[in-house]
């Protein structure tokens, strides 16, 4: 089953279901490095990257589970030049240090 997400280009709004398996979206992120350029957080359905803006899009929840799929913000930082990607869920916070490929839970008793 496929869902849209409706995406702005420069002129027009286009649907984009490549791959979505929710609507719920919760961040939407774009740049970086190859080979992940966007990157969509949703509620319920975790992580979500493509190499273009309308996909095709690809799940990417290794590590994730459970509440953690329920994702509310996403954040990029660097230290000591190593770059990484935090994601905030309901199941708490989650890291990743190889361009969101595989995730690792950092801290599960935040206080919600």
């Amino acid at each position: 089953m496929t869902v849209p997400i409706i995406l702005r280009t420069l002129i027009t709004y286009q649907y984009s279901t490549n791959g979505l398996t929710t609507t719920n979206i919760n961040y939407y992120w774009f740049g970086g490095d190859d080979p992940v350029d966007w990157a969509i957080a949703s509620e319920g359905g975790g992580v979500f990257l493509a190499d273009e803006h309308q996909g095709p899009w690809a799940t990417s929840n290794s590590g994730i589970s459970g509440d953690g799929l329920i994702v509310r913000n996403m954040v990029g930082y660097s230290e000591d030049e190593e770059e990484y990607a935090a994601i905030g869920t309901a199941g708490g916070v989650y890291v990743s240090s190889d361009n969101m490929s595989a995730w690792k839970l950092k801290n599960g008793t935040l206080n919600r």
